[in-house]
């Protein structure tokens, strides 16, 4: 029995173990053709069946090659200067998380506003609004951030996070009023299959990289990485809320579209909330931060003073004997 399995498994193994170039090479026509037969085939069209299985294939190749392709990934980090300096420093992992939050965000709320004049909707015109000030507040925590990495230096940190927590503290509500709105107005719209497939791929990865940077960000105490990864949060909450009316919108039934407005408006409260939270959160931790901040640099200046009084008098008491 044992030998049978070695020899299926071996089997398994050689039909599997592609090249890792030609592999990479078969995921770009595999990813077209699935989204060509999601967006324009019905799922029992052969094109469509041949697509689906084509993408499980180099898929599953995929997920045999991964020993070999995190091998690969610690002997080029070991070799790369730059890799090893992502590694090690935060302040510099931070920075370029920050570049690439920016692109991404910057990219998403472009597509927000192109849907929005597409469509005419005030729904796409909001989350555009939304995002685009996500990326405003990404970006002045990425000039904080280019400053020296002083004790003083974290005075701008903490003053940047708490405005970025009193811009979600304020937009958040008018976001919420205008989603609910608009749901319980009964304004429902189909998204064209390849939207919904960029904005459930743009979310995903958005979740992901969410739940790295809550659990990392815990080890440091440097107020502008936890206000980026708590803008990184509220971002992937709303992406969850556009992308549940978009696969609802795109895939479901009759019976789920009419069911669209109770789920989106639960879900929306829920997420509105989360994100009201987490603003006060920010906001409550940055002012007491900078508080203490303050108390500290001004102990210290008090004490510098002080000693250079105290040096002042002895001085003057050696001159005067």
């Amino acid at each position: 029995m044992k030998n049978a399995w070695n020899i299926i498994w071996n089997i398994t193994k050689k039909i599997f173990s592609l090249p890792l170039p030609l592999l990479i090479i078969l995921c770009v026509p595999a990813g077209g053709l699935v989204a060509y037969a999601l967006a324009c085939l019905e799922s029992a069209h052969p094109l469509s069946i041949i697509a689906y299985v084509f993408s499980a294939y180099c898929f599953t190749a995929l997920c045999f090659r991964i020993p070999a392709m995190i091998g690969w990934c610690k002997r080029v980090k070991e070799q790369n200067a730059l890799l090893s300096r992502y590694e090690k420093d935060v302040h510099f992992r931070v920075l370029l998380s920050l570049y690439a939050s920016l692109a991404f965000g910057g990219g998403y709320a472009l597509l927000q506003l192109g849907l929005g004049v597409y469509h005419g909707s005030v729904w796409f015109f909001a989350f555009a609004a939304y995002y685009a000030l996500l990326f405003l507040m990404r970006f002045a925590l990425l000039r904080t951030l280019k400053r020296k990495k002083q004790r003083e230096e974290l005075l701008p940190e903490l003053r940047t996070a708490r405005l970025c927590g009193i811009c979600l503290l304020v937009v958040t509500p008018a976001l919420a009023v205008i989603v609910l709105y608009i749901v319980f107005q009964g304004r429902a719209f189909s998204y064209h299959p390849i939207v919904t497939i960029a904005m459930a791929a743009y979310t995903f990865t958005s979740l992901a990289l969410a739940i790295i940077g809550l659990v990392s960000c815990r080890k440091y105490k440097r107020p502008a990485f936890l206000a980026s990864k708590v803008i990184n949060t509220c971002a992937c909450a709303v992406s969850l809320l556009t992308l549940e009316n978009a696969m609802l919108s795109a895939f479901g039934e009759e019976t789920d579209k009419a069911f669209l407005p109770v789920l989106t408006s639960v879900t929306g409260i829920a997420v509105f909330a989360l994100l009201i939270v987490w603003a006060l959160y920010l906001i409550l931790s940055s002012n007491g931060r900078l508080q203490r901040a303050k108390a500290y640099i001004k102990k210290k200046k008090e004490e510098k003073r002080s000693k250079k009084e105290g040096k002042a008098a002895l001085k003057t008491t050696k001159t005067d004997e």
